[in-house]
């Protein structure tokens, strides 16, 4: 023997305030707030959080290594240390030897260091002349997780220049 069923519709309101419901709030009394209206809100304040935002990594010391004081023989390539703090997880070496060439890109080695503080890398990248008159033009980008920064930030006009003669003085 079967037991018939009966269903039953209870709406808590028309269809059409249902669907307005998605973008605007709805009801005279209760107020309920429109999903894409409730979240655009909430969207906008978590990007602009300060423990949210991702700031670029801070790059310090980009600078190319010239020979020590005492030393006779003399350099050949450039090498080319930077430091970089909020968890860099690359450094990259953008170079060139002339301004009628294109940049080469050249990723930084990660230097092991213990006695730099929580979240602050130190990188290096040696870079071969092509002459001992060679003059190198350079600019690093630093990458972390949601960013990217340029040093110098006049990278585009002005990027970072060194002669290897300046280097073996």
């Amino acid at each position: 023997m079967s037991c018939p069923t009966t269903t039953t519709r209870i709406k808590a309101y028309p269809l059409d305030d249902f669907q307005r419901s998605l973008r605007e709030t709805v009801g005279r009394k209760s107020k309920i707030p429109g999903i894409v209206e409730l979240m655009s809100k909430r969207t906008r304040y978590l990007k602009t959080h300060p423990d949210l935002t991702a700031l670029p990594s801070s790059v310090t010391n980009g600078e190319v290594q010239g020979r020590g004081k005492f030393e006779n023989q003399k350099l050949n390539a450039f090498r080319i240390v930077a430091k970089a703090d909020r968890f860099p997880k690359r450094l990259l070496v953008y170079y060139r030897f002339a301004n009628t060439e294109p940049y080469t890109i050249v990723p930084m080695n990660e230097e092991s260091s213990n006695d730099m503080p929580s979240g602050m890398k130190a990188f290096s990248a040696i870079i071969e002349a092509k002459s001992m008159e060679a003059v190198l033009d350079y600019f690093i980008v630093a990458e972390n997780a949601g960013t990217v920064a340029f040093v110098p930030s006049t990278y585009m006009n002005k990027p970072y220049m060194v002669r290897l003669s300046d280097l073996n003085k």
